[in-house]
């Protein structure tokens, strides 16, 4: 690890990989402040979605709200890093993994230096589907019918962004989830907190 100041913790994926589970899990392990995108910004999206509907399809308005919503996640992470605290979030993070000055930015919100640690969760796709279909979400209405065509278009790519860390954790149960992540961590020196 190269930088200094409090460690962010990024936990990434595609929808229903298991990040918001796996993050929330850390988060009460190590008593650190956390924030969920879908948390954060689904309020804000209901709201708008009473007042506008959502058009053609839940995908398509996702995609026109994404930047607003992404930014209330940033600037608030940005404003809890700024302050000197370490932090935990969780998202899909589709385009921020490939803008090679990502953390870089980020930084400069925070006008302090802070450790990235990006996490990517790409589960077999077959325990994928099975975490899907678990879940109750609004999504799983535009995904599941047409999984393999999402799965096609949506593969889980290695991110370019510029975090101090990356670790790629590729998992076909659980357990083998939990033994990457603390692996991971204690190779880059990081706490693991007893997971």
């Amino acid at each position: 690890m190269t930088a200094s100041g409090p460690v962010f913790y990024v936990f990434c994926g595609l929808t229903g990989s298991g990040k918001s589970v796996l993050a929330r899990r850390f988060a009460t392990a190590s008593a650190l402040p956390y924030l969920d995108y879908d948390t954060l910004v689904q309020p804000m999206l209901r709201a708008i979605e009473e007042k506008t509907g959502i058009g053609d399809s839940r995908a398509a308005f996702y995609r026109e709200w994404r930047t607003p919503c992404y930014e209330s996640l940033w600037e608030t992470s940005a404003e809890i890093l700024g302050c000197g605290s370490p932090l935990i979030a969780s998202a899909p993070c589709g385009e921020e993994t490939r803008d090679p000055e990502f953390f870089f930015k980020l930084r400069i919100k925070a006008g302090r230096p802070f450790c990235a640690v990006g996490i990517y969760l790409a589960p077999d796709p077959d325990l994928h589907l099975k975490m899907m279909k678990q879940r109750n979400t609004l999504w799983n209405e535009d995904i599941i019918p047409r999984w393999e065509e999402y799965r096609r278009e949506h593969s889980p790519r290695r991110p370019v962004w510029d975090a101090d860390v990356n670790l790629w954790l590729e998992y076909s149960s659980f357990g083998e989830l939990n033994r990457l992540l603390r692996t991971g961590l204690e190779e880059n020196g990081l706490e693991t907190f007893g997971i």
